[in-house]
């Protein structure tokens, strides 16, 4: 299947095709707007191409696995102390869960998702 398709989620688990890792240009339409002093969460860093793009902007990453971000943390019980925004290509399978949980947060984010959400 193709990870862009909706397909049924669980937000404790990361399945195969939610790992898309987001190449670093990705994030190049993105970088005008973010101040360079503002602090960066990146909430599904896989192996972390969106953070290093980032930089030199200040970015806490964090991820299910673990993968780049150490100890693996779960967006859904977790968040860092502080933080100014949430830029992150979240898995496909559970994008409306995460989405619905960062308008609960009420802070600006970023989602890099497929063009139907």
């Amino acid at each position: 299947m193709k990870p862009k398709q909706n397909q049924a989620g669980d937000p404790g688990e990361s399945k195969g095709y939610d790992r898309c890792n987001t190449p670093a240009y990705g994030v190049d339409p993105l970088l005008p707007f973010l101040h360079p002093d503002v602090l960066i969460w990146e909430s599904a860093a896989g192996t972390g191409n969106i953070a290093r793009a980032l930089a030199p902007r200040r970015v806490i990453a964090s991820d299910l696995h673990g993968d780049y971000a150490q100890p693996p943390r779960n967006f859904f019980d977790w968040q860092p102390p502080r933080f100014d925004v949430i830029v992150t290509n979240p898995p496909y399978s559970i994008k409306y869960r995460r989405l619905e949980r960062c308008y609960q947060r009420g802070q600006p984010f970023a989602p890099l998702v497929p063009a139907e959400t």
